[in-house]
Formats: structure tokens, sequence, C-alpha cells
């Protein structure tokens, strides 16, 4: 999105978050910038200690969930296709959970979409999260009707592209659409479009707030974890009662609490190392999970303002890059990480099927990549038992589960932490902040509006929205360094 002041002060309120709790800083990580640097067991250990913390909280909404799992099990035959849609994190959600669907074969067939088709699954479509209208239109293009049921996720509750999804479905199927989000309802009421889905007695509501994020805003970490946790459940598995929905929902809880964090060390130091020594790293992944380490290492981008995946013909290459491993080609290597054909929009050249091949995943990516200075290559293999990780010296073997959706949430999770605080050697962020955040939509114009009044707090100055706006245009013309960074610097030196 390029920037426009004129739209930006016309939507400013609607946009003006800070008040919610997905937004918020969290207290157990107000060092972990230091600690990554200083302390990375002390780090790990933070980090592993969060995500508990909302795993935990999450059990509060037991009886929430079931009462979920039991209006999809009792329309299960009269439902003809389940759609889940998403922006960004919560789309890349989305696109897991039909994969898993996919791998595990279940009877309902599952149709995921994220704001800008699958092309954003590598590089988000920014201009699309803002959009209803974008939200409603890919919904039907896809096929949705009166007999199909649609899931829609958003990490805070207030994302316009699925409102507009939802609302839409509401009025369309017989089904109610089932809205899942991570903020108190008290919180979202003052923001317009939350408050219309809120009082919609057509959708049905799933609140799973958990606190704040590890990083503040970040909600491809703990959000995102426990929604697609939730919604894998909701969507992938069936249960006699509810004591059996509680056994299970007990076993994923008790697993993801009890896993090892502590081997992340040894790769968090070698990747960070191998990116201050000017290096690149390949992650090689077997199939079945390559759409998870595909979001994590794409979502890199946009949180650390590091450059996005480059197209085969660019030689301005990103620090970490993917390759589906035994795959050749592009076309074959996409159909694996999605276990279909890729669907993109035709509604633009920017995003469309011939763009998104230009991201060659397959193996010939890492001789290309190779040929312009050090790669090493960190494969994660899939076993008869483990998912191994593999890089420089270090092997380590997770053990898996009997549930492809409990595996892929293991893997999110470690891998969440592990480039979190490799992010954190490098500088990415202060304290708990974002500083390097890409105001590249309205939200995130606003996230970086506070963050820079955050910092600028403890000197008593203030930043005004003049100075603002031309540091975003020209963020726009150069985006090289940390925005909120250099604008507080800005400020300071005025």
């Amino acid at each position: 999105m390029k920037f426009d002041k004129l739209t930006f002060e016309k939507y400013r309120k609607e946009f003006s978050l800070g008040h919610l709790t997905t937004e918020g800083y969290h207290p157990f990580t107000a060092e972990l910038s230091r600690d990554a640097i200083n302390d990375l067991p002390k780090a790990i250990q933070t980090l592993k200690a969060v995500d508990e913390v909302a795993l935990e909280t999450l059990r509060n909404y037991k009886q929430k969930i079931y009462s979920i799992v039991e209006y999809v099990q009792k329309n299960k035959n009269s439902i003809g296709k389940i759609f889940i849609v998403g922006c960004g994190a919560t789309g890349r959600l989305a696109l897991s959970l039909e994969k898993i669907a996919i791998e595990t074969g279940i009877e309902t067939p599952v149709i995921s979409f994220m704001a800008g088709g699958d092309y954003a699954l590598i590089k988000s479509v920014e201009s699309f999260e803002d959009s209803f209208d974008y939200g409603k239109k890919q919904l039907l293009e896809l096929g949705f009707s009166k007999d199909d049921l649609l899931i829609a996720v958003t990490e805070g509750g207030e994302t316009s592209f699925v409102i507009g999804a939802c609302e839409e479905a509401s009025r369309v199927s017989k089904f109610k659409p089932v809205f899942v989000y991570c903020n108190p309802d008290h919180e979202l009421r003052v923001v317009e479009r939350s408050n219309r889905v809120l009082k919609n007695s057509n959708i049905l509501k799933l609140n799973l707030t958990i606190g704040p994020m590890a990083l503040s805003g970040s909600t491809r970490m703990q959000a995102t974890t426990v929604q697609q946790l939730v919604v894998g459940l909701i969507v992938l598995e069936q249960f006699k009662n509810y004591d059996d929905f509680n056994s299970k929902f007990e076993y994923f809880i008790r697993t993801l609490i009890d896993l090892d964090y502590c081997f992340l060390e040894n790769f968090i130091n070698s990747e960070a190392n191998l990116y201050l020594a000017d290096g690149l790293t390949n992650y090689v992944v077997d199939c079945k999970y390559a759409i998870a380490v595909l979001t994590d290492t794409t979502e890199r981008s946009p949180t650390f303002s590091l450059n996005g995946f480059e197209a085969k013909n660019e030689t301005n290459l990103c620090l970490t890059y993917l390759s589906v491993n035994g795959e050749k080609t592009t076309q074959s290597a996409w159909k694996k990480i999605l276990g279909r054909e890729p669907r993109c929009l035709n509604w633009s050249d920017s995003y469309c099927l011939k763009r998104l091949y230009e991201f060659d995943v397959s193996l010939e990516s890492i001789s290309r990549r190779q040929s312009h200075g050090t790669l090493e290559l960190f494969k994660i293999s899939d076993g008869d038992n483990n998912i191994q990780w593999s890089f420089n010296k270090d092997n380590y073997f997770i053990k898996k589960s009997p549930y492809l959706l409990l595996n892929h949430l293991k893997l999110k999770v470690l891998i969440n932490a592990h480039s979190t605080l490799v992010m954190g050697q490098l500088g990415r962020y202060s304290a708990n902040i974002m500083t390097y955040v890409k105001p590249s939509n309205l939200k995130l114009i606003d996230r970086s509006y506070r963050y820079i009044s955050e910092l600028l707090g403890h000197s008593g100055k203030v930043i005004s929205d003049d100075v603002f706006y031309q540091n975003i245009l020209e963020f726009y013309d150069r985006e090289s360094k940390p925005f909120v960074l250099e604008a507080v610097e800005k400020t300071l030196n005025r």
C-alpha cells in the first residue's frame, strides 16, 4: 500500500487499536531483546513461558469450543464444504489447515483462502487487509453457497477483509459462520466493524483471548497457535461426546506445554552467526511440513523488515529461503506445499499464478542462491517416529504424535521461538517492541505511531502528525532502516 495521508486521517479512529490486548506488551518479555543477545537460555525459557500461559489460558474456553464442535458435528452430513478464511498470519494458518485436511483425508472438503489469494502465502498483498469487499469477492469466487460453512479467523477480531467475508457468509449460507478472535468483547465494541459482528445474531462468536503476544502485536505467535489448535480440532477431528473432546484437547495442550525448547540454543546461535557473517540459509523441508516452515520464514519479512523471498530473476536476496525436499520444479514444489494446485487471483498481474511461479521453492533454488555467496542448508525431515532438525553439526529429533495437526503445532511453536530469537540476536526489535515493523497498512501505520510514542515517552518529546507522515513518505522511498527507530532518532534530534 502506498501511503495516503488523507485515507489514514479518514479512517484513523477506526484503526486506533492500541487498547486491544493483542497489541499490548507482555510482562514476561520486557527484557527479551537484551536476553536474546546476553542470556539466550533465559530468552528461550521466557518464550516457552509465554506459550505455556497462552495454552493454559485456552483451557478456560473448553465449553465454548465444544459448543462450536457440537454445532459443526450436528450439521456435518448437510454441510457441503467448510471454508476457512484469514489474513496474513491467520490466512497462512487457514492454508495450513487445508493442507492437513487433504493429508488426513477428512470426509467434508475444506477450502481455505487468505487475503490476496495463494500468492499472499509468500508475499502479503497488504491493500487487501483493509477491504470488506475483497473478502466478500474472494469468498464468492471460490463458489461459497448456502450449503457451506465459513470459519472466519482474525487474530485481533478487527480485520476488515475477514469481517467482509464473514458478513457475506451470514447472508448467503443456511449455516451460521463462526468468527474466531483473540481480544475481549468490551475492547472490540468500540471498533465499529468489530461491533457489527458482535451484534450480528447470525454469526457464532468464539473468543479466545489469551493475553498479549511475546512481541507486541506479533500475532503470528501465540494468537495463531491457539487458533490453529482450536480450528483444527473443530474441522479435522470427530468426537463422541464432551469427555472424548476434553481428553483429546488436554492431550494437545499437555504435549505442547511439555515440549523441550532448550535444544534451540545451538540452532539459534548458528543461524544468527551465519547472517552476521553475511551468509544465507535455505530451509530444506519434507513436503508434509513445508507449509509450516514456509509460514514462519515468509512472516520474518514483515515482522522484522527483512527482504522477502526473491523471485528467480532478482539479485537482492533474502536471508532465508525454502526448498521442498525432493522437488525439482517450481510447479511440483508449490503443489506439494499446498496439497493441491495453487489458487491465485487473476484480478491483477501482481499476484496471479504466473507471478507465484516466479518464486522457485524447489531444490533448484539452492544452486541459484549458492552462486551469490555462502549458503547453509537447514534441514527439517520427516521420519517414522520423529521430525529431525539438522543445521551445521547440530541434530535434534522431535518426537511425533499420532495427530498430524499436533505435529504441525509442535513445529510451529518451536520455529516461531527460534526465528524470533535469531532476529533478537540481529537487533531486529527493542525490548518486546517491533521496531522494524513496516507501516504497510492502516493497522500497521497506527502501530508504528504507538511504538514511536512509547519509545519517545521517556524523553518527554512527542512526534507531530506532520513529522510522522513525512517519515512514512520517506520510508516508502527507501525501505532500508528501521522505521520506528529512525523516526524516534529524527524527533530527538530536532
